[in-house]
């Protein structure tokens, strides 16, 4: 079976989608070694068109560079079995993904529209429209993301994803709405798989908590309206003028278009570390080192970052959004908070006194979301798509 994994930006990129998707052809991969996988992308010539129609759909609030963040030699050590491409044009979109069994992509507004209204799925394999972008955004406090709800929620939209043969739905939230609008034939849940395992045996050498008395605070990720960062420095502005400004340090790491906000946070706070945009075979040297793993995400479809910072044994303070909780399970491996004032108090109260344990977590979590089950059913998934079960 040949399969093809299609989203328009490159995966030298970074961000999560490209993260599940060489993780995820990885391991399928090497499951089922019969598997030819292809991850296929836009070129840079390509890109800065899209990323222009982009900055006009964000009201010229998204960054348009062209800055590859990952490395590509190390992206190719990741995926020496699995093929990446990157075509030009549509046209050549539309005949490099007419060799395949299958297209695997992303619910992006873009790509949607692109295979419905631009190629029309015309002579196209079937299509799996995997739901890495929320559909819709619970906290709206921009144009821009009330506008995403609209468009999300759209005849045109709903018209466009009803062309794909499987929808691929990777939380609660998003499979009871779309179980709306589809047959239960068309929709299929399945969470990231994850190898939790990896640390499990290394915990016992991590550092342990509240070293000479300070709590060390992650926060990874983009730096957009989307993952909150207006709470991020309120949170670190309102906790550090609490008295507890020496017993805690904040390390934030990322990049975006609200980066001048975090740089006028280091400037005003000397016990902040901002570490920019780190690379993904660097984000465990962070995690290792930490006691806490915050999340101020106003909206999320299944939070990699969590994932990560879980599969050290961090427990994580988020909003109680679609996509946190359906990782965190309340006081067994993180918090869920409701407000910001929540937030703050949970934060302060596990400064004071953390009472999880990094191994408690890793079992946890190692349990709730069983890697060999998903691979198996996403695997499954394909071939249901293809026709041969």
């Amino acid at each position: 079976m040949k399969i093809a994994l299609f989203n328009y930006q490159m995966l030298e990129f970074g961000g999560g989608v490209a993260k599940y998707f060489i993780e995820v052809s990885r391991g399928l991969k090497k499951r089922y070694p019969d598997l030819e996988i292809s991850l296929i992308n836009f070129d840079e010539s390509a890109l800065k068109w899209i990323l222009l129609g982009y900055s006009l759909y964000f009201f010229g609030k998204q960054d348009r560079s062209l800055n590859n963040k990952e490395e590509i030699s190390t992206l190719q050590n990741k995926s020496k079995t699995i093929n990446y491409l990157k075509v030009g044009s549509i046209n050549k979109l539309r005949s490099e993904l007419q060799k395949y069994d299958v297209v695997y992509t992303t619910n992006n507004l873009f790509e949607v529209l692109l295979l419905k209204y631009i190629l029309s799925f015309k002579d196209l394999p079937p299509i799996i429209f995997g739901f890495h972008i929320p559909a819709y955004f619970p906290l709206t406090g921009t144009l821009q993301s009330k506008l995403h709800n609209f468009i999300y929620a759209s005849k045109i939209y709903l018209n466009a994803i009803a062309g794909g043969k499987k929808l691929h739905l990777v939380n609660n939230f998003d499979e009871e709405l779309f179980g709306k609008y589809f047959s239960k034939e068309k929709i299929v849940k399945i969470n990231y798989p994850y190898d939790f395992s990896l640390n499990l045996k290394k915990i016992s050498k991590f550092k342990s908590r509240g070293q000479n008395g300070v709590r060390k605070i992650a926060w990874i990720g983009r730096l957009t309206e989307q993952k909150g960062i207006d709470d991020l420095a309120k949170l670190v502005e309102r906790i550090n003028s609490t008295g507890l400004k020496n017993k805690v340090q904040w390390i934030i790491a990322g990049d975006g278009e609200l980066k001048p906000k975090i740089l006028n946070l280091v400037r005003s706070w000397n016990n902040i570390k901002y570490l920019g945009y780190v690379q993904n075979k660097e984000i465990g040297k962070i995690l290792r080192e930490v006691d806490l793993f915050i999340s101020t995400s106003k909206w999320e479809s299944f939070p990699y970052n969590i994932l990560e910072a879980q599969s050290f044994g961090l427990p994580v303070v988020a909003y109680n959004i679609h996509g946190c909780r359906d990782i965190i399970t309340d006081s067994k491996n993180g918090v869920l908070v409701n407000d910001f004032e929540q937030f703050q108090s949970k934060i302060v109260q596990l400064i004071r006194q953390n009472y999880f344990r990094k191994e408690k977590i890793l079992k946890f979590v190692q349990n709730k979301f069983d890697q060999e089950k998903i691979y198996k059913k996403m695997y499954e998934l394909l071939k249901l798509t293809v026709g041969t079960m």
